[in-house]
């Protein structure tokens, strides 16, 4: 064999070829691990590689456009970690939360931009009053369809919140604690305080359920117990709050009267 059968031409152009292919890979390794490593020490997660846990197959990555799709997970994580962060979910009733946290995990987020941010935050504070309301509202007709039959007209000093934790974990339901966080937003509110963050509730009550392995929460405006067959009492303290939610509900449902004070 000799070295006749392949030109020094063509030897020199495969290896000039070997050699960019090689250069380019090289950056796109050293990038990629870059944005890779911003992504996971700002706890926007992993963005690519071969698991179920991965937001972008590796496979997926490589294809057209794929580097589109890597940013599209990125500004899911991102919005969630705005509303957890920046207590954007404190403005928010339960329905809302849902709302939000579902058009997150579809996708249907607009792009996580300055000008998104900026839109979101100033129309959550222009609305902040009226969602308040809305919030207490809704989160009344939430509960109540599962403590009464009849329709009520207002909190009384308990009430039951169905499905509160798992039948198999014990471990508490999200929109159930999410309803016991606005309970307790209201309260705190009307008490003249600053408004708790979203999701208190749940994280001290699955502190709570792992530590101790108890069924009781307990705070300065109500006693939470819930049991084996996943719902839960509470008992209100502070009447006086109760009866200010009970104004906000019988101003926006026209047929409601709040309840008598109790002595």
């Amino acid at each position: 064999m000799t070295t006749d059968l392949i030109t020094s031409t063509d030897f020199e152009a495969l290896l000039a070829v070997r050699d960019a292919i090689f250069s380019r890979l090289s950056e796109v390794n050293k990038l990629l691990q870059e944005a890779q490593d911003l992504s996971t020490s700002n706890d926007l997660g992993q963005l690519c590689g071969v698991h179920d846990y991965d937001m972008i197959k590796m496979r997926d990555f490589l294809r057209p456009g794929g580097h589109i799709e890597a940013v599209k997970y990125t500004d899911r994580r991102a919005w969630e970690l705005l509303l957890q962060r920046s207590h954007v979910l404190d403005l928010m009733s339960a329905a809302k939360k849902a709302e939000w946290r579902d058009t997150i995990r579809k996708g249907n987020a607009p792009p996580f931009s300055a000008e998104a941010i900026s839109g979101t935050l100033k129309d959550l504070y222009a609305r902040r009053e009226d969602m308040f309301e809305q919030s207490i509202v809704e989160c009344f007709e939430s509960l109540a369809q599962s403590w009464e039959a009849h329709k009520p007209t207002g909190f009384g000093e308990r009430i039951v919140v169905s499905h509160f934790a798992s039948l198999h974990s014990g471990k508490p339901d999200d929109d159930a604690c999410d309803r016991v966080d606005d309970l307790i937003r209201f309260m705190s509110v009307f008490d003249g305080n600053p408004t708790p963050h979203a999701r208190d509730v749940r994280a001290r009550v699955l502190a709570v359920c792992l530590n101790k392995g108890e069924r009781t929460f307990e705070n300065d405006f109500l006693s939470l117990r819930w049991f084996k067959n996943g719902n839960a009492h509470v008992k209100f303290k502070r009447m006086d709050l109760v009866e200010a939610m009970n104004r906000v509900i019988a101003k926006h449902r026209g047929n409601a009267l709040p309840r008598p004070k109790h002595r």
